[in-house]
């Protein structure tokens, strides 16, 4: 049975290996300090950089951290639509 979370964080990435650190990084430490269930889902867009490995490095940091990849490149808005259905 699927839990219902109160808050989902979907977050579309296309070859953001520079940013995406940072941007999980103060995602996981606001929630942190909230008392509901939350999700933090990054789909990545066809990315050939290494944003998808980068992100994977906070599966143990961030709780209900999914990590969707989508190739090829098909545009921020599927990727949005992506995320939105998963959550």
């Amino acid at each position: 049975m699927k839990e219902n979370k109160f808050l989902s964080v979907v977050i579309p990435a296309y070859n953001e290996e520079k940013n995406i650190s940072g941007t999980l990084s103060e995602i996981g430490e606001y929630l942190k300090t909230k008392d509901f269930s939350a999700e933090v889902i990054v789909v990545d867009d066809g990315s050939s950089d290494e944003t998808v490995a980068k992100a994977k490095d906070f599966q143990g940091a961030i709780d209900n951290l999914k990590i969707l990849e989508s190739r090829p490149n098909m545009g921020k808005g599927y990727v949005l639509r992506k995320g939105m259905l998963k959550a």
